[in-house]
């Protein structure tokens, strides 16, 4: 089946729109698209804004800038009473007269700053939002890694599909030759009817499996709509496909330290964590100032005009010490532990990016060669299959014979698709792994 025949094959079952429909013919180009679309992408860069505006909070954090304004108007609606000595008052001696003090009605407004000077934990809070920065961007990358791995692997699935739908329906016209050719035998009188049958229930069976793989292939799509967060009504299609493609020539492998950074990065903002909890034990010292204007009226007016407001402030250094709760000398404890516990997890990380790569060499050449003795096995098999074919019109061998090797040729055909995918796919792993698109 020629390719352009298959894409409209495809458009059909996949329903697209006339307008707008995205067509990939290499993975390069879906995950470009595929990156834009991504809510996991989207969410990586509202977790970047938030830790940059992490860090402006931890900023401001350092001063701590604190206090606020108040004012108040108060009306004593009963006077307190203090007891004075009546011959104060031209009263008797050792007596006492009932005295009211104070003023009914007072207004009252205040001004209060508050501002740290020394304030360590603060300061490792900022070295701590810095890491969180580089942290959030390393994660963003893992995330965008991981993705894309997913993707090229379901990509290759559809790729591997289509070309075993492009293979069946081929066999599927070979088993409607056979079918024709046993008919016409056996209306001849040189072939038994079983083998009329043999061959309907072959090409019976090769429909349908025609059909399951292109259920099969909308399944795929669906899965990839689903990995990328591309709407259903947007239509995509891919277009690649693998006509006598030979094995590539594998690039090296260069060690990817994504992960590894992104463990150092944790690793640090542990210690940093580890420091701000110990630093939240020590002082800290502030200055305060505060300035106060006071009116006492006789009169229930808010404003009094005829009376004066009363000034009075204060400057001052404080030192504050709180005594260390339980609460904060376990946050002192797992902190430490989730240091030591960091470390380890970054020496796990150097050993398994090691392997990684490894692997990523050993899937190559594992893909590579299958590859290459599936190629030469659907050769022999193919060689095979037409010689008998010839022997079968000859009238020199049965039908039993052309139909096994019919399927062994169906089989190793569908062997070299699968291999030959694997390869690239091998191939685009190894790419992602040297450099993220």
């Amino acid at each position: 089946m020629k390719v352009a025949t298959l894409i409209g094959l495809l458009c059909v079952l996949l329903k697209p729109s006339a307008l707008g429909q995205q067509v990939f013919y290499n993975l390069d180009s879906l995950l470009i698209y595929a990156t834009g679309k991504n809510k996991s992408i989207q969410s990586g860069t509202l977790r970047f804004d938030q830790a940059k505006q992490a860090k402006l909070a931890a900023i401001a954090g350092i001063p701590d800038l604190g206090g606020g304004a108040s004012f108040s108007y108060t009306n004593n609606t009963r006077l307190p009473v203090n007891l004075f000595p009546a011959e104060v008052f031209g009263g008797e001696k050792d007596t006492f007269r009932e005295v009211q003090s104070g003023i009914q009605y007072v207004s009252n407004g205040n001004v209060y700053v508050d501002l740290k000077l020394f304030n360590l934990a603060a300061w490792e809070n900022l070295h701590l939002s810095k890491l969180n920065i580089e942290a959030t961007q390393s994660d963003n990358r893992i995330t965008l890694k991981n993705l894309q791995s997913n993707i090229a692997a379901n990509y290759f699935n559809i790729v591997n599909l289509q070309e075993q739908l492009k293979a069946t329906q081929q066999n599927a016209r070979v088993a409607d030759t056979l079918f024709q050719i046993a008919t016409q035998k056996y209306q001849q009188g040189l072939g038994k009817p079983q083998d009329v049958n043999e061959a309907k229930s072959n090409y019976l069976n090769s429909q349908e499996t025609a059909r399951q793989v292109e259920f099969l292939i909308i399944q795929q799509y669906n899965f990839l709509k689903i990995l990328c967060d591309i709407p259903d009504r947007d239509s995509i299609l891919i277009g690649q496909f693998i006509d006598n493609v030979e094995t590539p020539r594998m690039a090296p492998v260069l060690p990817n330290r994504l992960e590894v950074f992104n463990g150092l990065m944790k690793e640090k903002m542990a210690w940093s964590s580890y420091r701000q909890a110990r630093f939240a034990l020590l002082p800290t010292v502030s200055l305060f100032w505060s300035n106060t204007s006071q009116q006492y009226n006789t009169r229930s007016t808010l404003f009094d005009q005829d009376v004066s407001w009363i000034p009075s402030s204060f400057l001052g250094v404080k030192l504050n010490w709180n005594i260390p709760s339980s609460q904060a000398i376990a946050q002192v404890s797992k902190t430490r532990y989730d240091y030591a516990l960091s470390k380890l997890n970054t020496e796990h990380l150097q050993s398994k990016m090691e392997i990684e790569a490894k692997q990523l060499v050993n899937d190559y050449h594992k893909a590579a060669s299958q590859a290459q003795t599936n190629r030469e096995v659907f050769r022999l098999k193919r060689d095979t299959y037409t010689k008998n074919l010839s022997l079968y019109n000859a009238g020199l061998i049965g039908l039993d014979q052309v139909m096994n090797n019919y399927n062994a040729l169906i089989n190793s055909h569908y062997n070299l698709i699968s291999s030959t995918i694997s390869v690239l796919l091998a191939e685009a792993n190894i790419a992602l792994n040297n450099n993220p698109k």
